[in-house]
């Protein structure tokens, strides 16, 4: 979810946390229902404390990936929206694993969330960390390239505000490059690709015209 046509990425916790629990009212039964609002509250545990570049919750985050796949790309698909709330749990800290994930919240979930998590291997570097899990999602299947690409999208708008010239670059050149050159290439489904496609060159468009204008001033 985002401001001012989907442009600028909302920052407002108690604005995101009633759009999700108003759309989980209003598109799912009781039982997938209970589920969501638990895979959000897990997600807020586990992100407590963390933030993002502009020092706002990190939990912004997830939501507003739940939020972009329900609202701008129509996914009906509790489980898809389980694992896009928790899909950095197990990268972001320790108390949380994909075990436990799957635990609760089933197999599907369980190897959504595992697929995206980054590896932590020590003494490799960022490239090389990059290398092994572009060629890991290349292989995914649709649910985890959904969600990712919902990932992907969400730090391109976000990147704005980040402080660092360098990683608003590399955000926006990593977009192009892999996740819509490549990745979004490969989703099945025409419409959501095409959909996705346009979300994604207006957010780099916004990204980089912003960038060129701020690094001026």
């Amino acid at each position: 979810m985002t401001d001012n046509g989907r442009e600028k990425p909302c920052t407002s916790l108690e604005e995101l946390r009633t759009a999700f629990l108003n759309q989980e009212a209003q598109y799912f039964d009781e039982q997938w229902g209970r589920k969501l609002r638990q895979a959000l509250e897990l997600a807020e545990a586990a992100h407590s404390g963390q933030t993002r570049d502009d020092n706002t919750p990190y939990i912004l985050h997830p939501l507003r990936i739940a939020l972009s796949l329900m609202q701008e790309l129509d996914v009906r698909d509790a489980e898809v929206l389980c694992a896009a709330l928790l899909h950095d749990v197990a990268e972001d800290q320790e108390r949380f694993t994909p075990d436990d994930i799957e635990a609760e919240f089933g197999g599907r979930v369980g190897s959504i969330v595992r697929t995206l998590t980054k590896p932590d291997e020590p003494g490799i570097t960022r490239e090389e960390v990059n290398k092994i899990y572009f060629e890991r999602l290349r292989f995914a299947d649709e649910d985890c390239k959904l969600v990712k690409l919902a990932d992907k999208l969400d730090n391109v708008r976000d990147a704005i505000n980040s402080p660092d010239p360098n990683k608003r670059q590399r955000t926006a050149e990593e977009a192009k490059n892999f996740y819509v050159k490549e990745l979004l290439m490969t989703l099945l489904d025409n419409q959501r690709r095409q959909i996705m496609l346009g979300l994604f060159n207006r957010a780099i468009e916004i990204l980089t015209s912003q960038t060129i204008a701020r690094d001026r001033s």
